[in-house]
């Protein structure tokens, strides 16, 4: 039960920060590890935001659409033709090294043992007043800090991210990481 209910915080998280779309179908590759490694992002947060998982066999460029993967996607992204708006969440291990292309949006995001901790987003619609410009992404970012997530340096000197989704200790940060003015996660 501790777990379903950890599985149920993470897809909460990732609600509040309004990155996928709650009542909006999402893209994954059938044969991409993500699928299985983040719970809370395709299993949970569809049952709680009745969101929908397109699993496909393969990937096509030709239709607007969310698609959320790794390494895999982003493989076949570099090789891919893109003819339409993609906005691609990559939990990949090279997620700081953009993906570039007419019509695609690169938002990198971080999970840490199967637990999102960090998402970026399409950048919102800027405003028509004086106000500065919220940013849904940044070079070298993994992303905006989930809602609840609080960090916090070991005494060996690491960053551990906390929160109602996290084991007690807390989940180890990449080395050199830190949380800049924005609440988005850098690479140093």
């Amino acid at each position: 039960m501790k777990s379903c209910n950890i599985t149920r915080a993470g897809a909460n998280q990732i609600a509040m920060i309004n990155a996928l779309q709650r009542r909006q179908p999402f893209h994954v590759l059938r044969d991409d590890p993500v699928l299985t490694e983040l719970p809370g992002l395709f299993v949970a947060f569809p049952d709680l935001f009745r969101a929908v998982v397109r699993i496909h066999k393969n990937f096509s460029g030709d239709e607007n659409a969310t698609w959320v993967g790794g390494d895999v996607l982003r493989g076949i992204l570099l090789a891919t033709p893109i003819n339409a708006k993609i906005v691609f969440y990559d939990f990949g291990t090279c997620a700081l090294t953009p993906v570039e292309g007419a019509g695609l949006c690169h938002c990198p995001c971080l999970a840490v043992n199967g637990t999102v901790v960090t998402m970026s987003m399409p950048h919102p619609p800027a405003a028509t007043d004086n106000f500065e410009p919220q940013h849904g992404h940044k070079p070298r970012s993994w992303g905006k800090l989930l809602p609840g997530w609080h960090l916090k340096h070991t005494p060996h000197g690491t960053l551990h991210a906390h929160g109602p989704a996290a084991p007690a200790a807390g989940l180890p940060l990449p080395a050199g990481a830190f949380l800049d003015e924005e609440g988005f996660l850098m690479e140093c």
